[in-house]
């Protein structure tokens, strides 16, 4: 059944507030640095405006009327599967928890390239086809994602310049370099196989 949907691991249900779902929506949405530190502003439905994404973003254009709950659910459920999987990484980095709202970010950009979408929010039908199988094809789009921050930040962080993890991931300069990084992650994951054919059509 639709409920069925909704259960965690342990038979409960998944429960999720409003901060929560707003964070991975935001975050998914391609605004980390927002998601991380001007939620508030964002669930008081202020306008913010983000100096490293060069745009401007807002409650209204996220949460319109049409909006349905599948569609929400997608980024929520990839922010958990971010959160514990960086909880399991986070020894082997130590930027990785202040990466998380930039890994759900570059997961939300391969997965809009992979199903050429346009729009913030995949359509409910697509939204829920997706979380279906998110067990299936999380583990190497994430893996992708992390590379793409790994090789943006490895080359610098011995560096005199380097401004350290919480002002690295607030830079707008690092922003473009993630997501150059990205495509560079993905093309060499190609070479080893189709790092999004578990991915449902």
């Amino acid at each position: 059944t639709e409920k069925e949907r909704y259960r965690d691991a342990a038979g409960g249900y998944r429960q999720l507030n409003s901060r929560e779902v707003a964070q991975a929506v935001v975050s998914f949405a391609g605004f980390p640095g927002e998601a991380k530190d001007k939620i508030r502003n964002f669930l008081n439905k202020e306008s913010i405006s983000s100096i490293a994404r060069e745009s401007e973003f807002s409650y209204a254009g996220i949460y319109t009327d049409s909006v349905s709950a599948t569609q929400l659910l997608l980024p929520a459920m990839i922010q958990r599967k971010v959160w514990k999987q960086v909880a399991a990484d986070k020894a082997s980095a130590d930027w990785l928890d202040y990466a998380r709202f930039h890994i759900v970010w570059l997961i939300g950009d391969i997965l809009r390239e992979h199903y050429q979408q346009r729009d913030h929010l995949f359509p409910s039908s697509r939204a829920s086809l997706v979380s279906a199988h998110i067990d299936n094809w999380f583990d190497p789009i994430y893996q992708i994602a992390v590379a793409a921050i790994r090789s943006s930040i490895e080359p610098i962080r011995n560096s005199d310049q380097y401004p350290g993890h919480r002002e690295f991931f607030r830079t707008a300069a690092n922003y473009r370099t993630m997501e150059s990084n990205l495509r560079n992650a993905i093309q060499l994951a190609s070479n080893f196989g189709n790092p999004t054919a578990n991915l449902p059509t």
